[in-house]
């Protein structure tokens, strides 16, 4: 991208250029939001979170706690890249399961289900609470949220995107409603194809 500004400001006679600040998207959120807790690398997670289902041992049974972590730790990124929250309540829970599965009441499995997962989701975030600590998907929500206040008069431009998480979605929505943001696509989108092209259709 620099090498193309530059180009097309030498076609039109510009011999310097004051070029846009071009970073990752992480990046820019770091530099642009603070996080005033420590945010935990994997190996740290996996600790605190082992830490946490030992306290909640009789919830499982004949598990490894290093194991059920690690696991654990797949689910719970993907439930906060996602923007979904476990009710405090777990009947609440219980029936956005049964909604989720279709059915009319939760059988026992799904019960059961239910308040393993309900149980050590908010163990996990007692745990961080209690340390004062946060992780990285985390982080990444609040720097989200935290940068639509502070952005100020930027403007950014994305390149390269083909797939955001609906956090990201209604992040950069707000900021195209705003026009404080751009999305580039290249390829060919009217039609299937192979990358980058299938991405571009789909979106």
């Amino acid at each position: 991208m620099r090498s193309e500004l530059l180009q097309q400001a030498d076609a039109l006679g510009h011999r310097a250029l004051l070029g846009p600040d071009i970073q990752r998207l992480d990046s820019w959120l770091a530099h642009t939001t603070g996080i005033t807790r420590p945010v935990l690398n994997q190996p740290a997670r996996e600790l605190v979170l082992a830490d946490a289902l030992r306290n909640a041992a009789p919830v499982y049974t004949d598990t490894d706690p290093w194991l059920l972590a690690c696991q654990l730790l797949t689910l719970f990124d993907e439930l906060t890249r996602n923007d979904l929250d476990i009710p405090a309540q777990l009947e609440q829970f219980e029936a956005r399961l049964a909604d989720c599965y279709a059915v009319n009441e939760p059988s026992p499995a799904l019960q059961q289900e239910a308040y393993i997962l309900h149980t050590l989701w908010h163990a996990w975030r007692r745990q961080l609470a209690d340390e004062q600590l946060t992780d990285p998907p985390a982080a990444h929500r609040q720097r989200l949220l935290d940068s639509l206040e502070q952005i100020g008069d930027q403007h950014l431009w994305l390149v390269g995107f083909t797939e955001f998480s609906p956090l990201e979605s209604h992040w950069l929505r707000t900021l195209l409603d705003r026009g404080q943001a751009h999305l580039v696509l290249h390829g060919a989108a009217q039609r299937d194809g192979y990358h980058p092209d299938r991405p571009l259709h789909d979106i």
